[in-house]
């Protein structure tokens, strides 16, 4: 019975497999023939090792002691940035009062005629304020 070689097929996953072609059953045994000598298919798997595809390791989850501790660090920082913002307008808030004060005090001057004030300088110091 003529019999064909097995052909090594290589898939696309990286698994080999080898083939026989199909044979029919022979069912007229001679003497002194055996059935071990018929082929039989031998299929092998080769499996590649599996690669991590992440490129930064995975994020820990924090304990709920680490989340209170982050809750309280971000309200204390929170807490001083409204403090100086405050801080700094209050300061806006005080300058303005003096400037207002001190315009007040160059216009009592020039209406009392007690002291000469520069115009020019005067209507520049309340456009700039």
């Amino acid at each position: 019975v003529p019999t064909t070689q097995p052909q090594p097929i290589e898939s696309t996953q990286g698994t080999h497999r080898i083939t026989s072609a199909p044979s029919t059953p022979n069912l007229d045994v001679n003497e002194g023939e055996s059935s071990a000598q018929r082929k039989s298919t031998v299929i092998r798997f080769r499996i590649p090792p599996r690669r991590s595809t992440r490129l930064t390791p995975p994020t820990p989850i924090p304990t709920a002691t680490k989340v209170k501790d982050m809750t309280l660090q971000d309200t204390i920082q929170l807490s001083i940035a409204e403090q100086k913002s405050h801080e700094v307008f209050k300061a806006q808030q005080n300058a303005g009062k003096v400037n207002e004060h001190l315009v007040v005090e160059d216009i009592e001057k020039m209406v009392e005629g007690t002291e000469n004030v520069d115009e020019d300088e005067f209507v520049c110091s309340i456009h700039n304020s």
